[in-house]
């Protein structure tokens, strides 16, 4: 398991900003959702050419026998690997082809629970692998009521409504249990696994994470799924592995809704609004918010694509992108600009430091990367268009727009600022200032020309 460091450089309070150094050796996870593994092959040429560094596979697992994606997430036996999405043979090959592209493979297993047992014919926990005594309270089978009770969230099953019959949770205490699933890992990673993601990591206790990751090459990225209730109990996880952070998901569903302010989104950590540290993986969609529209969802498809922007673009955590939004121009760019400056500091700055009483701060809002770099986010239904801009924390020198093209030129004006001297430099119509589309970004990144003329 891999350990991701955090440096905490400055905070400006009178500026609002906040300056990171963020990890070298953050990646960027595309999501293969209930995609077939055969399918996934066709891609790999694309989604290494755009610049993923890993694919997670949906569980593998022999499931429930239900087509829907659902029934992935519902184990019937850990010992066989065979699905509707492929069998242990496909999920070879995809791992090899993968490999021989540079794409690293990551997992998603279910540990916390068996397939519902009176779905998938066990009315009595006898499941080919486990026996009703490796189950947390089999013979009254109740079910999570309260989710603040860390007792109930890690002991009880979970249940959808009053008439399911719930998912036997596995007592993940047993020392049966953990070397069958233990067993399960070694054989993913003897096929080239890279890493896994634990579903369901918060009806886990923690320290059974200490205990299943000591069982595989530090070199592996495991991370959990902790859809927390407060960051204290995403704390819990955090020694083992890094979690999912819903913590930063909320903030920016908020932020970037039509009456959210992006100012909340300089420094979240500060206001309780995101996990601190790096260890985390950051994402504004995933298989279960697009599944379910009132589940940690944006209200516009294109507010969730400018959170992905800033996900990315931030550089901040483990970025990850649900298998629907790969494609889309300003995801697909994104990526391209985090790779570019993986590792490389961050500041996040205030809109009226760029353009005073010209920027709606609420709407616009500006990621530079050390020095050379910037993205420039737009979450109105209007275009952006401001003559004079200010860039205190970029170098003067030609900037190269990554989707458009355009030329930037970035200097110092009249006054000794350096500001944004043409926006669009060798173009036919040259300004100053900038202009940015409605619900959209721009990516610049400083070329090697000293100027754009």
């Amino acid at each position: 398991m891999r350990r991701i460091s955090f440096i905490f450089l400055s905070f400006f309070l009178s500026s609002l900003a906040i300056v990171f150094a963020p990890s070298a050796d953050a990646e960027v996870i595309y999501q293969a959702f209930n995609e077939h593994f055969v399918d996934i092959e066709t891609k790999l040429d694309e989604l290494a050419a755009i610049g993923y560094s890993h694919i997670q596979v949906s569980p593998p697992q022999k499931s429930i026998n239900f087509n829907q994606w659902w029934g992935r997430y519902q184990p019937v036996d850990l010992r066989v690997i065979d699905s509707p999405l492929g069998n242990e043979g496909d999920l070879l090959h995809l791992i090899q082809e993968a490999h021989a592209k540079g794409l690293k493979v990551i997992v998603d297993v279910v540990f916390n629970h068996m397939a519902n047992a009176d779905l998938a014919g066990f009315p009595s926990l006898n499941f080919p692998q486990f026996s009703a005594r490796d189950f947390h309270v089999a013979a009254e089978r109740s079910c999570i009521r309260d989710f603040n009770s860390r007792y109930q969230v890690t002991g009880l099953w979970l249940c959808s409504g009053s008439g399911d019959s719930g998912l036997p949770d596995l007592d993940t205490g047993s020392a049966y249990v953990r070397n069958e699933q233990k067993k399960y890992l070694a054989k993913l990673l003897d096929l080239g696994a890279d890493g896994f993601r634990f579903d369901a990591a918060k009806h886990i206790e923690p320290d059974y994470f200490g205990d299943i990751l000591g069982s595989v090459p530090k070199s592996t990225y495991s991370y959990g799924e902790v859809i927390a209730n407060s960051i204290e109990e995403a704390a819990l996880y955090s020694p083992y592995m890094p979690v999912t952070d819903f913590n930063l998901l909320s903030t920016m569903i908020t932020a970037f809704s039509p009456r959210g302010d992006l100012r909340s989104l300089i420094y979240p950590v500060g206001s309780r609004g995101e996990l601190p540290g790096l260890s985390k993986v950051v994402f504004a969609r995933n298989h279960d918010t697009a599944m379910d529209s009132n589940f940690y969802n944006f209200g516009d498809l294109r507010d969730s694509l400018l959170a992905s922007a800033f996900v990315l673009a931030r550089g901040i955590g483990t970025g990850f992108v649900y298998r629907d939004d790969y494609r889309e121009p300003i995801v697909e760019t994104a990526v391209r600009f985090h790779n570019k400056f993986n590792g490389a500091g961050v500041y996040v700055r205030n809109a009226d430091e760029v353009c005073p009483s010209k920027c709606d701060a609420r709407t616009t809002l500006f990621i530079e990367r050390n020095r050379s770099g910037l993205v420039i986010l737009n979450s109105a239904n209007n275009s952006v268009d401001v003559p004079l801009a200010y860039m205190p924390g970029l170098d003067p020198g030609c900037y190269i727009d990554m989707d458009t093209q355009l030329k930037v030129e970035i200097g110092r004006s009249s006054n000794g600022a350096i500001s944004v001297l043409e926006w669009g430099a060798g173009q036919q119509q040259l300004r100053g200032g900038f202009v940015v589309g409605p619900r959209s970004a721009a990516f610049l990144v400083k070329s090697s020309l000293i100027s754009c003329k």
